[in-house]
């Protein structure tokens, strides 16, 4: 090993130490070859199919993998393909209960808005008819009304008999009722 690592054109002899240090400069490099070999096979990305078709006896295996994993997509596929119509059929649903809250909401506002028209002409015809009466007998008579009501009642009567009438009322009702009339 000595003589082969030796120069010809090197006019001094070899040493004990010049051999020793010759032989280091041709095998250090070794162990950082052999340390980037093993990063590189420990860290670098798989790549399976390629290791398996390597050899021609590896040919069928590869087949049955990418066989395997065509059948889980289509699989995958058509589980997505349902999950994707259940959805349709859901927001069609949806859509359609939608359409039927918003029909039910327009029944229900226009009964209420009958019903409130309704409201204002009996509210009117009573009024009238409180217009009409004696302002003792119609206080006598809204004092046994709920205060909303009787408010709603004076306020359609005309102003002369309405006055008549609140000067008849019990002074806390009276207030109360222009309090009502007054606000909002």
């Amino acid at each position: 090993l000595a003589g082969a690592m030796v120069d010809e054109d090197d006019p001094a002899p070899p040493t004990k130490s010049r051999t020793g240090s010759g032989a280091l400069k041709y095998f250090l490099p070794f162990p950082v070859i052999v340390v980037a070999v093993f990063a590189y096979l420990r860290w670098a990305p798989p790549d399976r199919a390629a290791e398996r078709a390597t050899d021609a006896d590896d040919l069928p295996l590869l087949v049955r993998t990418l066989t395997e994993e065509r059948a889980g997509l289509r699989r995958e596929r058509d589980e997505l393909r349902f999950v994707q119509r259940r959805l349709e059929l859901e927001r069609r649903e949806i859509e359609d209960q939608r359409r039927e809250v918003e029909a039910l909401l327009a029944r229900m506002q226009g009964s209420v808005q009958g019903l409130e028209e309704e409201r204002d002409r009996t509210l009117a015809q009573v009024a009238r008819v409180y217009d009409t009466m004696e302002p003792r007998a119609a206080a006598r008579i809204l004092t046994g009304v709920d205060a909303a009501t009787s408010t709603e009642i004076v306020r359609r009567m005309r102003e002369r008999p309405a006055a008549e009438v609140m000067a008849a009322l019990d002074p806390t009702l009276a207030r109360c009722i222009s309090n009502r009339l007054v606000g909002p």
